[in-house]
């Protein structure tokens, strides 16, 4: 069970760069990593999708062939999901939505859905250990009309931050203790 990072990522700019942004980050039904009957509303697998070969939820390489472990390691390499999305996304299980530990709900199997006030989309959601950089600068290049805001707090690690992105460039960059975003810090499943 990872610490979870509490994050809020705000996507501004043009209307019509935001409609694109947020039917793209609309997991697709084939997409592999959620239930197939309903797109989810941020979804790693929509701007760097993961490799269906590689797609194992229980991460399982101890029966693959070495010339098998090879051959992956080659191809994309990593031989297994964790490690594909360690160095892809920067966590484990990309985006997920905020739950508390109370409940049995799989937080990697919930919809996050943004928040929309006419300028801006924002989006709350968590990430297994820390900030899901690489993926957010993914999103930031492909997306280059829009500027992406994301603050975090981890409060377990006792971290914070933000970084502020656009055409795959950081614009600014901050990081301290979690006291420093006392508020996203106090959003962490641990403290619910």
């Amino acid at each position: 069970m990872p610490n979870w990072c509490a994050n809020r990522l705000t996507v501004s700019g043009p209307q019509a760069d935001l409609d694109s942004f947020r039917a793209k980050a609309r997991c697709p039904p084939d997409c592999g990593s959620h239930d197939k009957a309903t797109p989810y509303g941020l979804c790693a697998n929509a701007f760097v999708p993961m490799p269906a070969e590689l797609n194992d939820p229980y991460y399982d390489t101890h029966d693959q062939l070495p010339e098998v472990r090879a051959r992956l390691l080659a191809q994309y390499g990593a031989t297994e999901g964790y490690g594909w999305q360690h160095a892809n996304w920067g966590v484990k299980w990309g985006f997920c939505a905020e739950t508390s530990d109370q409940t049995n709900e799989d937080p990697c199997a919930t919809r996050i859905e943004p928040e929309d006030d006419g300028e801006s989309l924002t989006y709350t959601y968590e990430t297994p250990w820390g900030p899901a950089e690489p993926l957010l600068v993914a999103m930031s290049r492909q997306h280059p009309a829009l500027t992406f805001t994301n603050e975090y707090a981890e409060p377990m690690m006792d971290f914070s931050g933000s970084i502020v992105l656009r055409a795959g460039e950081t614009l600014s960059e901050t990081t301290g203790d979690a006291s420093a975003n006392e508020e996203l810090a106090a959003e962490a499943p641990f403290f619910r």
